[in-house]
């Protein structure tokens, strides 16, 4: 696989979270020069392998693109705050963000991986 030089990173508020605090993912974005057209994901999966994709519109299954075809540019900031609800399993959750070729799957970057552990 040949990556190009944009990158997509996250970040998590702390690696460990209790019910009722509120989990926060940050995202790091910084373009190339190649402006390779984009999907950029941002994916959260469950202790029980389930994938829900962080989109405009809230969590949903499956893996779906939080932004379509565009050109990266740099980007720091916040892109989730999510109150761990009372009957959220406790376990590993990890999000996962890579960019992707428009319209693809085959990624443009290396997976980035952030674990949170919900402890109850």
């Amino acid at each position: 696989i040949q990556f190009h030089s944009a990158t997509l990173s996250t970040t998590v508020n702390a690696p460990a979270l209790r019910h009722g605090q509120t989990m926060r993912v940050a995202a790091r974005l910084r373009r190339d020069r190649s402006a390779t057209r984009s999907d950029a994901y941002l994916v959260l999966q469950l202790p029980g392998g389930q994938l829900l994709s962080w989109t405009q519109a809230g969590l949903v299954p499956g893996l779906v693109p939080l932004v379509r075809n565009f050109v990266p540019v740099d980007f720091d900031g916040e892109v989730v705050a999510l109150p761990i609800p009372a009957g959220a399993p406790p376990g590993v959750y990890k999000w996962l963000s890579a960019l992707t070729e428009a319209g693809t799957l085959n990624l443009l970057t290396g997976l980035s991986e952030r674990v949170v552990q919900i402890v109850p």
